[in-house]
């Protein structure tokens, strides 16, 4: 069971439109790891955990075999596509895998058919759907045309760790890694569709990058957003709102609506605790919508091995922010060492879950009702929550 703790009379006010519907038959897909990042002995951690009062939890990790870790997922109306990378003798298994999820529970492995060599040895870190299509981004580390300044008309096949970017319509993957406006050792972490375009964004620490995809082209809106937020750094996170889009990452918040960039980062340090304001070393790492509010939640970034930050959370009402950090069950807020963070946050029927990891353990939360129930102790032998995904009825 979870176990929890009310918030103050202030906080109550911001979820009060959503208890009516507590009642319908939801559940979250929580997805990471044990042992830790950038060491041998990983192992993906997948789990179905009822959004019912009762908050029961079933253990998927048996769905992906072998070693390896959970990055991220999405629901396209019909099935779920679970990301991640992992190694295995057997067949089923590739390197980066995809699972499928469909909605009366039928689980299956993808393959990204020919595409999938070019991406060996790399990970898939999130699935987005627009339409009948997935978007998948993340790194590879397979060969990928490199043009010769000396020799303009030599191309070279290089095998390198790269941004790589694919997209799926049935069994048919289309990689457009090598035409992506800018090519760097990095990873595209995040991804959102609005219906018509993609964002998609990524890089590593302090270097940044973030297109726009139509389905054909892409557009390169690292200049623009580089020159509206000074701190811009690695893209970690990208939410949709119906009007205007919310980009976080290494350092720093933007919100873009129209053509235009504007800068939240002032605004949301002036709200958050001073231990976890944003800077080089920590991020935004999850944001999401509920249909009237955002939450916000960060620490130190994904996938990093600086874990250096201590974990927050913050709501946005689209013109104020306020800082929920206080409020987060003390465990989290017992983190003396800086090393704690909010890596993903999703929400269903009224029920707000929170995934991440503190003190080398993996933390989640429920916010229901007014309160935070911790349910990490749900997680067994969890180092990382990387990935939640939640779905109503």
């Amino acid at each position: 069971m979870c176990q929890g703790t009310p918030n103050s009379t202030s906080t109550r006010r911001l979820v009060a439109q959503e208890n009516a519907s507590n009642s319908k038959i939801a559940y979250a897909l929580i997805g990471g790891q044990s042992g830790r990042w950038f060491q041998q002995l990983q192992y993906p951690r997948l789990f179905n955990l009822s959004l019912s009062p009762s908050g029961s939890i079933n253990n998927l990790s048996s769905n992906i075999p072998g070693r390896g870790t959970v990055w991220g997922g999405g629901w396209n109306g019909t099935e779920w596509t679970i990301s991640g990378w992992g190694t295995c003798d057997t067949p089923i298994s590739s390197n980066p895998y995809i699972l499928h999820i469909s909605a009366n529970g039928s689980r299956y492995f993808g393959s990204l058919e020919q595409g999938q060599t070019e991406w060996t040895g790399g990970d898939i870190f999130s699935a987005s759907a627009n339409g009948s299509r997935w978007m998948l981004t993340g790194m590879d580390s397979g060969y990928i045309p490199l043009h010769s300044t000396r020799y303009p008309k030599l191309t070279l096949r290089s095998r390198t760790n790269h941004l790589s970017l694919g997209v799926t319509l049935g069994k048919n993957f289309v990689d457009y890694s090598t035409i992506l406006p800018r090519k760097m050792d990095g990873v595209l972490f995040a991804r959102q569709s609005n219906g018509t375009e993609w964002l998609t964004g990524g890089g590593w620490e302090s270097t940044g990058v973030l297109f726009a995809f139509n389905g054909e082209n892409f557009t390169d809106l690292t200049p623009l957003i580089l020159k509206a937020v000074p701190s811009f750094h690695s893209v970690q996170t990208i939410a949709w709102n119906g009007k205007y889009w919310l980009i976080g990452g290494v350092g720093f918040l933007a919100k873009y609506q129209g053509s235009t960039f504007t800068d939240l980062t002032p605004a949301l340090n002036r709200t958050l605790p001073l231990q976890e304001k944003l800077d080089n070393l920590t991020a935004v790492n999850s944001i999401a919508w509920n249909g009237s509010l955002w939450f916000l939640g960060g620490g130190y970034q994904i996938a990093s091995p600086e874990e250096t930050g201590s974990a927050w959370l913050a709501s946005f009402d689209s013109s104020n922010f306020s800082d929920l950090t206080s409020h987060l069950p003390q465990r989290t807020l017992d983190s003396t060492t800086k090393n704690s963070s909010i890596l993903s946050i999703a929400y269903a029927n009224g029920v707000w879950v929170i995934g991440g990891a503190v003190n080398n353990h993996g933390l989640l939360i429920e916010y229901r009702g007014g309160y935070f129930l911790d349910c990490s102790g749900m997680l067994g032998d969890t180092t990382y929550v990387d990935w939640v995904g939640a779905l109503g009825s």
